[in-house]
């Protein structure tokens, strides 16, 4: 179990984790279409190595994260999966200091099946143990660190309509799933004033509105600086901010 792994992992090796998501995926998740091989970044079949996702110009590289990243990818090139490494991955290393987070979609449908395969995703990780709350709407996590008890969130809401179900929550991270399909008020006015938080000493925020990244779905897109283009089924994961970066 990957919570094991890191209890007897150097401080290099901690360093590592917390600043490569790629890195943690690699030791913290197993293959969805294989479970008896960790996740290695490759098709079910072993043969074809996911490139786009592993490159250190690709979305799970931090250092490439800008105020507003867009990602493009083809249908089946696992777009809510990457969103869900990044969910996994925060809640790994920054829920014990109280992180949040936060994912709508159009239909209720959508955020079903999305927190559903999270749900999943976490159980790999070993971070079910903390979980006191496995609502649909909420998952709450406990973490006790001596004399101090933080509580780190995930919620989710329909986003159908003008957005109301989506007024209200605060937080760090936030998705917006299938965006293709929302409309500008329910983002606007519902889902983009929930992304309002940020966390004391860490460095993926934007310079405006707190540490906020929204990986979101999108009909079709724009490139800003350059990259490379799949077409198809896009989506984007960005935090609110100045610039956008492409993938």
């Amino acid at each position: 179990m990957v919570q094991a792994t890191l209890a007897e992992a150097s401080d290099e090796q901690l360093r590592q984790l917390k600043h490569d998501p790629r890195l943690y995926i690699r030791n913290a998740w197993v293959h969805p279409n294989d479970q008896t091989r960790q996740y290695d970044f490759r098709t079910t079949d072993g043969e074809t190595k996911l490139h786009y996702l592993t490159d250190d110009a690709g979305p799970l590289n931090p250092k490439q994260w800008g105020g507003i990243n867009v990602l493009l990818m083809g249908r089946g090139l696992l777009k809510t999966t990457t969103l869900q490494m990044i969910v996994s991955w925060a809640l790994q290393f920054y829920g014990p200091q109280g992180w949040s987070g936060y994912m709508a979609a159009p239909r209720e449908s959508q955020t079903t099946e999305f927190v559903e395969k999270l749900r999943e995703k976490i159980a790999w990780t070993g971070l079910d143990q903390y979980r006191e709350k496995n609502a649909l709407g909420e998952q709450k996590f406990r973490f006790d660190g001596g004399d101090r008890t933080t509580i780190s969130r995930f919620q989710a809401d329909s986003g159908w309509g003008q957005g109301d179900a989506m007024r209200g929550p605060h937080s760090h991270l936030g998705i917006y799933d299938e965006f293709q399909d929302a409309s500008p008020k329910s983002f606007n006015a519902g889902f983009y004033e929930v992304i309002d938080q940020e966390l004391a000493g860490v460095p993926y925020r934007s310079g405006t509105r707190g540490s906020a990244l929204f990986p979101c779905h999108l009909r079709d897109g724009h490139t800003q600086d350059g990259g490379v283009v799949l077409r198809g089924d896009v989506a984007a994961i960005g935090s609110t901010g100045v610039d956008a970066r492409p993938w």
